[in-house]
């Protein structure tokens, strides 16, 4: 694999991990409804991304830690929405959180693959009440179809990179994030359509006509995919 083409995959991975967050924060910011969302991926892949930041400080990897700190922030506020809405019950959090602090302390006095292990198990389990809603319910309006949208684009990112550096905790969890966060970023596409064809006001993240562009193409493009 040539270093130049590795240098691209970094930034890609970098900037899309960095990035795919944030839209649904700005969404819940601006005031819309937690409907849609899982409280239970929202507390596991924040589990998620405290174990990866742990799992890239043991490596020594500035792009593995690099990216989740401020994806820590990112989930420590839909942490707190979702504490807030009752889709995540505090005594849970504090079992999930001292789950998290047993496997870093693990990974510190042992192997950081205990760490490691830990971040893939969260990052694969964590997307999954999240596709279960997302195949069943019917309104996702307060989710955010560019967050996952940006989440694939970063799996598959990673998956090269972990093939490159012949990192099988990173290749494990991408082959499942891959195409667990394509579909949930289809299926929230397909809801706001039908959201919109009944007159209801599902707005675009981060405003403007550029992303309402973005989500039109997307929206035809799911058309011709799912033509018989």
């Amino acid at each position: 694999m040539g270093e130049a083409f590795l240098v691209v995959v970094k930034v890609v991975a970098f900037v899309t991990t960095l990035a795919f967050a944030w839209p649904q924060v700005w969404r819940v910011r601006r005031g819309r409804p937690l409907t849609g969302i899982s409280g239970a991926s929202v507390l596991i892949t924040f589990c998620a991304v405290s174990l990866w930041l742990s799992y890239g400080l043991y490596r020594g990897d500035p792009l593995v830690y690099g990216v989740n700190i401020p994806l820590m922030g990112a989930f420590a506020y839909m942490m707190f929405r979702a504490l807030k809405a009752g889709l995540v019950d505090y005594r849970v959090a504090l079992g999930a959180a001292a789950a998290v602090v047993a496997a870093v302390v693990a990974g510190g006095i042992g192997d950081p693959a205990i760490t490691g292990a830990a971040a893939v198990t969260c990052g694969i389990v964590g997307n999954l009440p999240q596709l279960r809603m997302a195949l069943r319910e019917r309104d996702l309006s307060g989710l955010s179809w560019e967050t996952y949208a940006l989440a694939a684009a970063g799996s598959a990112s990673w998956l090269i990179y972990g093939i490159a550096e012949g990192d099988f905790i990173i290749i494990s969890q991408q082959l499942i994030a891959l195409p667990v966060t394509m579909t949930i970023a289809i299926r929230t596409i397909a809801s706001h359509r039908r959201l919109r064809a009944e007159g209801l006001p599902v707005e675009p993240e981060l405003g403007g006509h550029i992303a309402h562009r973005i989500e039109n193409i997307a929206e035809e493009f799911f058309e011709e995919i799912t033509e018989p």
